[in-house]
């Protein structure tokens, strides 16, 4: 048996709530009885408990009767105490100026329907109607017979006679109880058609139903449920009202709920007031709300941690969350709990030392009441509990993934965990199973609404189970663990959370990256170039948008220089074979300012002038290797592709009305709209390919004939822009760019994913660099590290504009030798695509070696001849295509004689192929 949170009408749109979690709340109570009854639908006869009428409990009775004015004073006691001692005393209940009415002792308000006909059973459709008719048949009743001034306060709270439907046991026999419901303005709306409820001198927008008691054992009728059903010891089963109202209360004041709203499954569990959590300690101890509630609420701050830090987390209540970023819109919040109400000794250890010595198992409450240091008042409530976290089922460490951006999609609807796969505030449970919110086979254990396991502890012995590589050494959570630190699109962090040590108040953990230099990211450097300005192999950073700043590598200590007149600048470097000066071109359209600036000891404004008579920017500063000039560039995308040893020297470009321009070719891709263009030799053999991007964000890669790469072209979203190095120790370069959602991707130079980086979504991709003998990847937040730098002989694109001084020329200084000795084609690398080939035209690949012409021959499968296709090869020692339109030929299997040819010799090849319509 648990306690589960009703899905009946707990729907809330906090578009239509006051945030009021930081002001003390005032409560009208409204206490509402019904006609009498002996409905069996129903639980009691519609009056308040008002004497005990069971006696099995004695002092360890949940909430007993009296159910009368004071009992439910004593109500808002006990939530003002939670809610002071979870929002480290910034919210609670104003107590003096709030009010329970009738003021009589023993009086209600009694409405002239019977309990069932405001849940009636089997009437689904009337349930919320019915319920929003109780909530304004009570407004109404108490401002007609007390003229209630109900502008004073900030919430109405209904409390009726009876229990709720809010609990599902092994059995239901009163399925018309009331369920416990926050009411909120779209409801009223719909079903009182009018701007509220009219309560004289305002309109009530929203509220709170909720019973007089969460105890069914209270009621003579429930207790011979349980014992029919053969649960002798019905003591166990009872519950407080505290955690329903505090959960309730949490909707009113602005918390979104945590479960998942559309069936009712748990989205976070026991771990937090918004969910299950309500529920624990028999509702007697509700579990506070999570650090991102309590975030969100401002009862928190959070301390950003950059890796790499050795940090120690208290455990709660504290007034800092620590918080890991991955990305711009998710990120980790970690938080200390320990469920001890003395040193390392929690409920359930109490009740399993005494069943150990006496083979029975103790009453809960009867600990809660006895052990832990609960305060009751004369009404027999527990109205103050030393700390909220004692009803978790563990201690450990809590890690939150939280995305913001499903958060802010769904907050609105309140669905911010509606989906199992993808949640706004995800647990990463360290027992490796994400099952919070699955449906459990488990026979002794409710994984599905957590667990102690799903805390990070040394000892956990699941983390131990599913991360058997780490078994015996400090547990820790990083890209390879189950979970993992990547991101909800797959993406890898490499965070490492590591040296987590036993469950403690204080617990030290390691928080790095795998990839990164220490201390990044950091998102405020805005970093623009990792370069040695002095020529002495030092390397600095220059950063800032609107501020300058340099600093040393190894420690980022800003150093400011200067501040800018916008933020809206042009960078380059120029004069590097001498002192080496950063210009910065910056200003408002109609008045620019052009700044040289050198580094002596600190870097010094060396001149600068002001440029009134240039366009507005939109293009690029290109500056000289040799000198301080530089050129202000307007005209179209346009790059030099060189090798020095073989002589080649051409251009490509980025027309104005689209397409692109290699050399003097025509242009090409003439209905392809291209934003940016690099280049790098893909395959070293000696020719430069084309890096291009397209207004759509698809990679395109060919060579200088127009044939597209190996792999390429590839649909990635892809944002300028492209570079290219061997960045990663192997033979061939590698491609790195940023997609529309940040995330730095690496692709093999045949276009095969390596890496996919989480990365901030503004922290623009900077450049390929080097640092102590590594090859690095700096975006304006991050330097990733990678491999030993091996020499690319000029193979590589390492800024926007190809290097330091955007000089849009990329040169390389090697040819390759023919590899196929005397065949004039690589045969193994000949092929056809798309095959088959449906409804259109099939392209054959050829990789040439020497071969000067070709010919193709195209017989069906009968062997008759259908066609031939003769064509000049313009591609040396690389890969040449050409098409063969299929279309008006007839579905079936074709088979091409492929023969190439020089002045001296030939040699053919077999390839088939399937053309279907």
């Amino acid at each position: 048996m648990y306690g589960r949170i009703s899905k009946i009408l707990i729907i809330v749109l906090l578009a239509t709530v006051s945030l009021l979690y930081g002001t003390d709340l005032k409560i009208l109570a409204l206490r509402i009885d019904f006609k009498a009854d002996n409905h069996e639908g129903t639980t009691g006869n519609g009056k308040f408990l008002l004497s005990n009428q069971i006696s099995d409990c004695g002092i360890y009775t949940v909430d007993p009767p009296p159910h009368d004015k004071s009992y439910f004073e004593s109500q808002l006691k006990a939530l003002d105490n939670y809610y002071r001692a979870v929002s480290n005393g910034q919210f609670g209940v104003d107590l003096e100026k709030s009010d329970v009415f009738p003021t009589n002792p023993i009086s209600a308000y009694t409405l002239a329907d019977t309990m069932s006909y405001y849940h009636p059973f089997s009437n689904d459709t009337k349930h919320e109607e019915r319920i929003v008719q109780l909530f304004s048949d009570a407004i109404i009743v108490a401002y007609q017979t007390d003229n209630i001034n109900f502008s004073q306060y900030d919430l109405v709270v209904v409390f009726h006679a009876g229990v709720s439907q809010d609990f599902i046991f092994d059995f239901d026999s009163t399925p018309e109880d009331i369920p416990s419901t926050f009411i909120d303005y779209q409801m009223i709306r719909k079903h009182i058609d009018d701007d509220g409820i009219d309560a004289g001198n305002t309109y009530i927008k929203n509220g709170i139903i909720l019973p007089e008691t969460q105890n069914h054992i209270l009621f003579p009728e429930m207790v011979d449920e349980f014992q029919e059903r053969g649960i002798q010891n019905v003591c166990n089963y009872q519950y407080g009202l505290t955690g329903t109202f505090a959960m309730l209360v949490g909707q009113a004041i602005g918390l979104p709920p945590l479960w998942n709203t559309d069936k009712g499954e748990s989205g976070i569990g026991v771990f937090g007031l918004m969910d299950q959590g309500s529920n624990n300690g028999q509702g007697l101890i509700p579990a506070p709300p999570i650090a991102w509630n309590r975030v969100f609420s401002e009862w928190e701050e959070t301390e950003n941690i950059i890796p790499d830090e050795i940090v120690e987390i208290e455990s709660r209540p504290t007034v800092k969350t620590l918080k890991v970023d991955i990305d711009d819109d998710e990120y980790f919040l970690l938080e200390n709990r320990t469920n001890w109400f003395r040193t390392n000794v929690d409920i359930d250890s109490v009740r399993r030392a005494i069943y150990n010595k006496t083979d029975t198992i103790p009453n809960i409450i009867e600990i809660i009441f006895d052990s832990i240091g609960v305060v009751r008042d004369e009404n027999g409530v527990v109205v103050s509990v030393p700390d909220y976290d004692i009803g978790l089922p563990g201690s450990g460490l809590l890690i939150w993934h939280i995305d913001e951006s499903i958060i802010l999609d769904n907050i609105q609807l309140n669905s911010i965990n509606n989906d199992p796969k993808f949640k706004g505030i995800d647990l990463e449970e360290a027992g490796g199973a994400q099952d919070i919110g699955y449906v459990s086979t488990a026979l002794f254990r409710e994984p599905s609404i957590g667990e102690p396991f799903d805390m990070w502890y040394q000892g956990n012995p699941e983390y131990d189970e599913v991360n058997s590589n780490n078994k015996g050494n400090p547990i820790e959570f990083n890209s390879m663990t189950y979970p993992n630190t990547n991101s909800n699109a797959g993406a890898i962090s490499n965070l490492n959370l590591g040296n987590i040590g036993y469950a403690s108040d204080k617990m030290q953990i390691t928080i790095s990256n795998d990839l990164t230099l220490s201390g990044f990211p950091d998102s405020s450097l805005h970093i623009l170039y990792h370069t040695d300005i002095t020529g002495d192999g030092s390397k600095v950073i220059i950063g800032g948008s609107k501020t300058l700043w340099w600093s040393g590598t190894d420690n980022i200590v800003k150093e400011e220089f200067y501040e800018l007149p916008s933020s809206d600048n042009l960078f380059v470097m120029t004069n590097i074979n001498n002192s080496k000066n950063l210009v910065v071109l910056s200003g408002e359209a109609d008045s620019l300012k052009m700044i040289w600036f050198e580094y002596n000891q600190g870097f010094v404004v060396k001149y600068d002038s002001t440029i009134n008579d240039i366009p507005k920017l939109t293009s690029y500063l290109a500056g000289s290797s040799t000198s301080d000039a530089v050129n202000i560039v307007h005209d179209a995308h346009e790059i030099f592709m060189i090798n020095s040893k073989s002589g080649l020297n051409i251009s490509a470009k980025i027309p104005f009305d689209g397409g692109i321009i290699i050399g003097d070719q025509p242009i090409a891709f003439n209905d392809v709209e291209f934003q940016y263009i690099s280049a790098i030799d893909l395959d070293l053999d000696g020719t430069i390919e084309v890096l291009a991007v397209d207004i759509d964000g698809k990679l395109f890669a060919f060579n200088q004939n127009f044939t597209s790469a190996t792999g390429f072209p590839i649909d990635e979203l892809v944002v300028p822009p492209i570079l290219a190095k061997n960045i990663l120790g192997d033979e061939k370069p590698e491609i790195v760019f940023q997609n529309i959602d940040g995330e730095i991707i690496i692709l093999n130079n045949t276009g095969e994913l390596q890496y996919r980086l989480t990365n901030y979504k503004v922290s623009k991709l900077r450049m390929l660099g080097e640092y102590m003998d590594r090859n690095i990847i700096i975006t304006e937040s991050t330097i990733w590290v990678f491999d030993k730098v091996v020499p690319t002989n000029g193979n590589e694109w390492s800024m926007y504009h190809h290097d330091e001084i955007n000089s849009n020329i990329i040169e390389i200084d090697y040819i390759k030798e023919q590899t196929g000795g005397t065949d004039l084609i690589n045969k193994k690398c000949t092929y056809i695509y798309p095959n088959p080939v449906r409804n259109g035209k099939a392209t054959i690949r050829v990789f040439n070696y020497s071969a000067e012409k070709i010919n193709l021959k195209i017989f069906d499968a009968a062997g008759y001849f259908v066609d031939e296709i003769q064509s000049n090869i313009d591609v040396n020692n690389g890969a040449w295509e050409i098409e063969w339109d299929a279309t008006n030929f007839e579905s079936g299997v074709y088979l091409i004689k492929l023969t190439a040819a020089d002045q001296d010799s030939e040699e053919s090849t077999i390839l088939k192929l399937g053309v279907i319509h």
